[in-house]
């Protein structure tokens, strides 16, 4: 009996060689890859009496003068619900090997509910595998990270903060998105400069009600800490959203106040009606522009919202405020979707990161390299593009190199194991402008801040909800055209 057949045989698990063959939950419109005369695509029958010869009969493979890489993919149970994401990253990693050259052999690892992680591990060590892709599961890959004895190269598609005793064997590729959380607001935070008074700014965190925006929130107030950033914090539903625009207008002088209020004490003395509504019009026209032109309180926002509830908040944000997002506010495909398109009008001068693959290709590109259609949804993309990235890693993991940089789908990937078993990934940051998503966007200036005077002072959401009196004012002032 081979050894692909004891390994189903003792363990129930199909091992086997599918270059030719996927069927990702998001591929219905998808053109599987073709094998090249170099691929092996073994295929073996559930028998407990199947003879060796038999097996052998089943396995063809095309001499070729140097054995391909073999990288095992770690599928979960059919009942499993990461098993519909499972399939669209096995379509990514058959995608990336049929771009390539130098094609690998692929193993598709699948298992039962019962099977432990160390059982498929070893199915993949039998059937010859070089490297072991998976699991995705992050339960799994926790118990992954306390496996000091791997006997075999593993890229993980997830993460666990188990690293200290983890393998020297064991990387850790995902898309978290509480990493693009943490990046994103390093970003904003290196995009700050002093206010018109030489001051440190003051950033502000929007995030909607559900329980992923407030984890991402708290992680960009961790970072605003860490840098010892003034910010405040407030939940925005759409029921509040026409209290928003008050809350976040910067405070006018005392100055100001009394010319404004001046002008329409004027007012008081002019009897014609027309002549009243034309003058209140001018004076409103006068009081927006001068609030536009003045310094916000936040010189930034970081939103923790998808890209409708984004775009509600956008408009209510004064004009000269930086906005920053995670991949959670790409408003999607603009030049296709009109849905997208008017979105993103709506979210004008909005920073946000992403996975290159997502902004870098159209249908007929994504085709021309990959062999497939383009999936069509956003997650869709995402996790492809990790599947890619997980091919490239896996290759070069396979060859013992502990250090080394790749330009990949899901954004700039570096590895150094001697650090830490997680691969670094940097998204691109792309901007929107009037309607259009501009990638990568233009870097801003780095700019030294004056170092703050005291602690880091955090604004509750309570504080936020009570008028301040520069909102008061500004109420009062434009009773009519607000």
């Amino acid at each position: 009996m081979s050894v692909l057949s004891y390994a189903r045989f003792m363990l129930g698990i199909t091992a086997v060689s599918l270059p030719i063959f996927s069927t990702a939950a998001d591929s219905a419109n998808s053109i599987v890859p073709k094998a090249d005369a170099t691929t092996v695509l073994a295929t073996e029958i559930f028998q407990k009496d199947i003879q060796d010869t038999e097996a052998q009969a089943q396995v063809t493979q095309a001499t070729t003068d140097v054995r391909p890489i073999c990288i095992a993919l770690l599928m979960p149970s059919d009942n499993s619900p990461f098993l519909a994401a499972a399939k669209i990253i096995e379509n990514g990693l058959l995608a990336a090997n049929h771009a390539e050259n130098n094609k690998a052999t692929i193993l598709l690892i699948e298992s039962h509910q019962q099977l432990t992680l160390e059982e498929q591990i070893d199915a993949a060590v039998y059937a010859g595998a070089d490297v072991v892709v998976g699991p995705l599961q992050k339960d799994r890959v926790e118990e992954l990270a306390q496996k000091t004895d791997l006997q075999i190269p593993t890229v993980a598609l997830n993460i666990s903060n188990l690293t200290d005793k983890a393998s020297d064997k064991l990387l850790m590729l995902s898309m978290s998105m509480e990493d693009e959380a943490r990046q994103l607001a390093e970003k904003a935070v290196a995009g700050l400069f002093p206010t018109g008074k030489g001051e440190r700014p003051k950033v502000i965190v929007l995030r909607s009600e559900e329980p992923w925006a407030g984890k991402l929130a708290q992680i960009y107030e961790e970072v605003l800490r860490q840098h010892r950033i003034d910010y405040a914090i407030e939940t925005v539903t759409v029921d509040g959203l026409s209290d928003l625009k008050t809350k976040l207008e910067p405070e006018l002088s005392k100055q100001d106040q009394d010319y404004f209020k001046n002008l329409y004490k004027e007012l008081e003395e002019e009897t014609n009606e027309k002549r009243i509504k034309f003058k209140k019009r001018q004076i409103h026209n006068e009081l927006r522009t001068h609030i536009a032109e003045t310094e916000p309180p936040y010189q930034c926002a970081l939103l923790a919202m998808d890209a409708t509830m984004a775009s509600l908040v956008r408009n209510r944000l004064h004009v000269r405020m930086g906005v920053w997002a995670t991949s959670t506010t790409n408003p999607g495909d603009t030049e296709n979707s009109p849905t997208a398109k008017a979105l993103a009008y709506d979210l004008n001068n909005l920073r946000f990161i992403e996975s290159p693959l997502v902004l870098n290709y159209n249908a007929e590109s994504f085709t021309a390299k990959f062999g497939m259609e383009i999936p069509y949804t956003l997650p869709a993309k995402r996790l492809f593009a990790l599947g890619a990235d997980a091919y490239t890693v896996a290759n070069i993991w396979a060859s013992a190199k502990t250090r080394f940089e790749v330009s990949g789908e899901t954004g700039n990937l570096s590895v150094d194991r001697s650090e830490t078993p997680k691969v670094f990934r940097m998204p691109v940051t792309a901007i929107i402008n009037h309607g259009t998503i501009v990638h990568p966007a233009p870097e801003l200036p780095v700019v030294v801040l004056p170092e703050p005077s005291e602690d880091v002072v955090a604004y509750t959401e309570e504080t936020m909800i009570q008028p301040t009196v520069s909102d008061t004012t500004n109420q009062q002032l434009l009773p009519t055209y607000r």
